[in-house]
């Protein structure tokens, strides 16, 4: 119900109550006009002073009305400004019209007025055959929706869960052997003190490796070694 509704629906039995209270007025006269007129004079009083209290209540109703609308804008505005989703708003010519809070913390300059297929290379276009996208901008990962209807772009920050999929996908362990060509055949004529100086070069080298790379190594035959590390190495 609107407030013109709400107003009809208070005046419409306050009319019916002064219709009624005139036509038995009238009544009265035909039977005692001294008690009738006065009564039409305490009538006449009480519609006045009914008519001010309900002219001030449908101010006061009007104001509240107008205060209360304003706060809710007022506060719809700041949610939309510092929602946690980033909001770009584009014209006609698909440039940048406006940008909430969130995105303007997330950019480097101001991009009103750009292109946005400038700003995000292409996205429009990649838009049209998908639902969402994922980019990447200034170091965060974003999921994009666009709506055709209010020409707006919304951004979606994943930057955590791409960055906790990464580590776990990083973590992953991996068992590794190593081994060495012809090492064998290329000692088995050297002298034991020879042997020994070879293996030990051998082992410097790899566990050099080994420790630039946070990779754990054991050696369980002359020529061979077994290796453990995370999928990012």
């Amino acid at each position: 119900m609107n407030r013109q509704s709400t107003k009809k629906a208070l005046l419409i039995p306050f009319v019916i109550m002064i219709i009624t209270a005139i036509v038995l007025m009238g009544v009265w006269f035909i039977f005692n006009s001294l008690i009738a007129l006065i009564a039409s004079i305490v009538l006449v009083v009480m519609i006045i002073v009914s008519i001010i209290l309900f002219r001030q209540a449908l101010m006061k109703m009007d104001s509240y009305v107008d205060g209360l609308s304003a706060q809710i804008s007022t506060t719809n505005n700041k949610a939309i400004k510092h929602l946690p989703i980033g909001i770009i708003v584009l014209d006609e010519n698909d440039h940048i019209e406006w940008v909430n809070q969130f995105m303007t913390d997330h950019m480097e300059a101001n991009v009103i007025s750009e292109s946005v297929n400038e700003v995000f290379p292409n996205i429009l276009k990649q838009l049209d055959r998908v639902k969402s996208v994922e980019i990447e901008y200034n170091q965060y990962h974003f999921q994009v929706r666009y709506s055709e209807n209010d020409h707006c772009l919304y951004f979606f920050d994943i930057t955590e869960q791409v960055q906790t999929n990464e580590l776990y996908e990083n973590s992953k362990p991996i068992i590794a052997t190593l081994f060495l060509d012809n090492y064998d055949e290329i000692t088995q004529n050297m002298n034991d003190t020879q042997r020994s100086e070879i293996n030990s070069m051998v082992t410097r080298v790899i566990s050099r490796w080994a420790t630039e790379y946070n990779i754990f190594f054991k050696r369980y035959s002359s020529d061979q070694f077994v290796a453990y590390l995370n999928q990012k190495y």
